[in-house]
């Protein structure tokens, strides 16, 4: 069975996840702190019809921070 658990779980401040590809998980990455950076993030996990999550974000964000996907 797949599809169970979390890949990357980052609970503090000023990360940066780069160039990963994630396979069979429930949730991809959780971001639990603020002032996190992800680029070339690749969630092939269990599909949101199951539940499935590529990236959570419970984290804070500070100012005029926003959230900027980009589709290439």
């Amino acid at each position: 069975m797949t599809g169970y658990g979390i890949t990357i779980d980052l609970t503090s401040n000023y990360n940066a996840v780069t160039y990963v590809v994630i396979f069979s998980a429930a949730v991809g990455v959780v971001l639990r702190g603020q002032d996190n950076i992800l680029t070339g993030v690749h969630c092939y996990n269990k599909a949101s019809s199951f539940g499935g999550v590529g990236t959570l974000m419970n984290g804070l964000f500070l100012g005029d921070a926003n959230v900027l996907l980009i589709k290439l």
